[in-house]
C-alpha cells in the first residue's frame, strides 16, 4: 500500500469514528424521556 493510500484511510477511519461517537452520545443524552432541568435554574441564572 502507499503511503497516500494509507493517510486516507486512515482519515476516512477517524472521521467515521467521530461520527459514530456523536451518534452515540446523541443517543445516551436522549435515552432518557425525563426532564433533567435544575428546579433552581432560573432564579440562579438571575
Amino acid at each position: 500500500m502507499k503511503p497516500g493510500t494509507k493517510w486516507l484511510i486512515a482519515i476516512i477511519g477517524l472521521l467515521a469514528i467521530n461520527m459514530i461517537a456523536a451518534i452515540v452520545l446523541m443517543v445516551v443524552a436522549n435515552g432518557s424521556d425525563q426532564s433533567r432541568v435544575l428546579p433552581s435554574y432560573k432564579t440562579e441564572a438571575r
